[in-house]
């Protein structure tokens, strides 16, 4: 969540000061990330893409 309202902000900030800057945030936990390591592989097979 914080990583979501820091991302909102720092949008918010930046199109004040003019910079043509895109801000994406992603939640980590639906991408093959480190976090899903310890896992059920058949869960993460149905519920991760790989990026």
């Amino acid at each position: 969540m914080a990583n979501l309202l820091h991302a909102n902000e720092l949008s918010r900030f930046l199109k004040e000061e003019g910079p043509n800057v895109t801000v994406n945030s992603i939640h980590p936990g639906l991408i093959m990330t480190n976090l899903m390591r310890h896992s059920i592989k058949l869960i993460s097979v149905y519920v991760c893409a790989r990026v």
